[in-house]
């Protein structure tokens, strides 16, 4: 247990992040899992989490674009808190993005306060989401401001050379630190016999599967698993059958 002395030096973190904990694989990569070991070394962190537990249930879901709007619109207002929160706070980690919707308002409202950011982010987000389930809405977004991010921060972590090449057109503290797994938890599996299924483990988003299920020499099987409150999670259970030409 950590004495008072101890905790009156801590470097005290504030990560915000867009989704509640337990959900998002990449969130819990990067930053969750690490939590309870950088305490040990004199590092504490909190959450600020930008979605709700009634926006979290409806995102990819397809349609419901006013309770989605409703949702987003709360959360967003709601998000303005985080700019009370980080004045106790040493530096902040701001992973992908401060807000769902909207431009850098609240990572320069952040950055204005003078608190070293860290940008982190394992994937393209700068890019617009293609085929996404939510449509015009998705546009919303903003992709332009991961630039806008990079510029404000005092470093980026990225998880690899592809996300840092992007990053180093506007930092210069850029650091390559690949995404992780906790393998107590998630252990490596034993060899598999020679006859056994083949099957392909998707760890994301559903609508992020759909350049996979897409596959013309494959037929996939999907279903979705919700274990350990992992909901992100996909299991594609493929088997492969013989390659197929359309006709």
């Amino acid at each position: 247990m950590l004495n008072v002395e101890c905790f009156l030096q801590m470097v005290r973190v504030l990560a915000v992040v867009p989704k509640p904990l337990g959900i998002s694989p990449g969130q819990r990569f990067k930053l969750e899992q690490w939590a309870p070991l950088l305490v040990t070394r004199g590092i504490s962190i909190d959450f600020s989490v930008f979605e709700s537990q009634g926006l979290t249930r409806i995102p990819y879901e397809p349609g419901r674009e006013a309770s989605k709007a409703a949702h987003v619109l709360q959360d967003a207002i709601r998000r303005r808190a985080v700019l009370h929160q980080a004045k106790v706070y040493d530096v902040m980690v701001i992973y992908r993005e401060a807000s769902l919707v909207g431009p850098a308002i609240y990572e320069r409202l952040l950055a204005h306060s003078g608190k070293p950011i860290i940008f982190d982010s394992d994937d393209a987000i700068w890019v617009p989401a293609a085929g996404s389930v939510n449509g015009w809405f998705a546009r919303l977004r903003f992709p332009g401001k991961a630039a806008t991010t990079c510029r404000l921060a005092s470093a980026v972590v990225a998880s690899n050379s592809y996300l840092a090449d992007y990053a180093s057109r506007y930092k210069r503290s850029v650091h390559v630190i690949p995404s992780t797994i906790d393998l107590e938890r998630f252990p490596v599996q034993p060899t598999l016999a020679a006859d056994s299924p083949f099957v392909l483990v998707w760890s994301g988003l559903r609508f992020d599967s759909s350049p996979i299920s897409r596959r013309r020499a494959m037929r996939w099987s999907l279903r979705t698993e919700e274990k350990d409150g992992l909901a992100g999670h996909q299991r594609l259970s493929a088997r492969i059958l013989r390659r197929r030409r359309r006709g």
